[in-house]
């Protein structure tokens, strides 16, 4: 057990350490982890396995190809003017606060919803809604919290989730895993989130926005939602109609809509920056999937995770989940997401050991409870909340600080995940 003990300590003082020095810069963290899975290698007496290193990012080779198809269409739907359209149509209207709260937070988290990150939303939809919000008299700090609410229950919402996809394919070396069959379960964690906060703020950041202030015509025609309508139908296809529909898995079913958004466009584009853009906009989750895997694949080599499974082994249910979870949400809030998720190498070896009937919906709990952690995390500025801010106001020229409301959402989904962790075994008939 010293060796276990030495690895896991060499590895998360070096990830730890670089978390705070670039704590600015994510994307050098996936490297900064790869080196940390060959330095366990290296302490484990194995010296540089290259095999290993590869291999595990392998793992989440699918999944990252549903992530990258869905940035691609997304970026689509961004540049061609889909998205525009959608929220000048959805906004024209005289609706109620609570009605079109809920529409606005469903518009700003699709490319969440698509990619499985809520930074794909912060960096497109959020824009387009935050400059809109911002012109028709709301303040930065509203119009960020919307952002940031929209995209955050984007990511939690189904079909995809990269929190949730990175701690279930996680579990790869106790029996094999898919990301199949988590739709209800996403939906229940996050629908509720959505619509409580909109009926509690959606009087308070919109109430004063009228027709006559809002009002703007849309550009272009309603044609240009049917990539959209169309990915939605296959979506509920693949997920619930399984048995009379083809499998056509969701990197096929995203390049259907994003032929049908060059068919359709609201306005033409080079579908090339497109293509670049897309990638850029999931090029931090789906390295730092890649570079987890890679590291959990050394853990499992060098012998730690099965270790840590046979100390824990007399440990009760409730404490493998409760402990786990608890260190996911306080080192995401104080060392960054990327150190949280270096964290997922070990994390789901030790949810899995709760019990096969829990494991499913426990780990999916706690991939949310990793999401709420990036919501905001104290002195990083790589958070959900920091990016929004900083997408709206670039030269960061007004200082947005985190009111205590604008955590409603994060902390229903919280409260949510807790109860569903609690009573897994239970509610295992949300897994269809």
């Amino acid at each position: 057990m010293t060796e276990t003990y030495l690895i896991l300590a060499a590895v998360f003082i070096v990830i730890g350490a670089a978390s705070l020095i670039f704590k600015k810069r994510t994307g050098y963290m996936p490297v900064i982890i790869l080196g940390a899975a060959l330095l366990a290698s290296l302490i484990g007496g194995m010296g540089f396995r290259f095999r290993e290193i590869v291999e595990g990012s392998f793992a989440y080779l699918d999944n990252v190809m549903w992530v990258l198809c869905g940035g691609l269409l997304t970026a689509l739907l961004y540049q061609n003017g889909t998205f525009s359209y959608m929220l000048d149509s959805w906004m024209r209207k005289e609706r109620s606060p609570f009605v079109r709260m809920t529409g606005l937070l469903l518009l700003v988290g699709i490319p969440g919803m698509l990619t499985g990150s809520a930074l794909a939303s912060v960096a497109s939809t959020g824009v387009i809604a935050g400059k809109y919000l911002m012109r028709r008299g709301l303040t930065k700090v509203e119009a960020v919290e919307i952002v940031a609410g929209g995209s955050f229950l984007g990511m939690i919402l189904p079909p995809l989730c990269t929190p949730a996809m990175l701690m279930i394919i996680g579990r790869a070396e106790s029996y094999n895993p898919s990301f199949e069959g988590y739709f209800l379960p996403l939906l229940a964690l996050g629908l509720p989130a959505l619509l409580i906060y909109a009926a509690i703020s959606g009087k308070r950041l919109l109430g004063k926005l009228s027709a006559d202030n809002i009002a703007t015509e849309p550009q272009g025609s309603a044609a240009c939602m049917i990539p959209l309508v169309v990915v939605f139908l296959l979506v509920i296809s693949h997920n619930f109609l399984y048995s009379f529909m083809p499998f056509l898995g969701y990197p096929l079913i995203y390049i259907i809509g994003f032929v049908l958004a060059l068919i359709f466009p609201n306005k033409r584009i080079n579908p090339v920056d497109s293509l670049l853009k897309g990638i850029e906009l999931v090029m931090i989750p789906a390295s730092l999937m890649f570079a987890v895997g890679s590291l959990n694949e050394v853990m499992w080599m060098t012998g730690v995770n099965g270790n840590l499974n046979t100390l824990l082994l007399e440990t009760s249910s409730v404490l493998l989940f409760v402990v786990p979870v608890l260190l996911l949400l306080v080192s995401g809030r104080l060392l960054g997401q990327p150190f949280a998720w270096a964290l997922c190498a070990i994390i789901p070896a030790i949810l899995n050991g709760s019990g096969f009937a829990h494991s499913p919906l426990r780990l999916l709990a706690a991939s949310a409870i990793l999401g709420v952690a990036a919501y905001r995390s104290f002195g990083v500025g790589n958070s959900i909340f920091a990016q929004s801010a900083h997408e709206l106001d670039p030269e960061n020229t007004v200082a947005v600080s985190v009111p205590m409301h604008a955590c409603v959402p994060v902390i229903i989904v919280l409260v949510l995940a807790l109860g569903m962790g609690f009573a897994a075994s239970s509610l295992s008939w949300l897994m269809v």
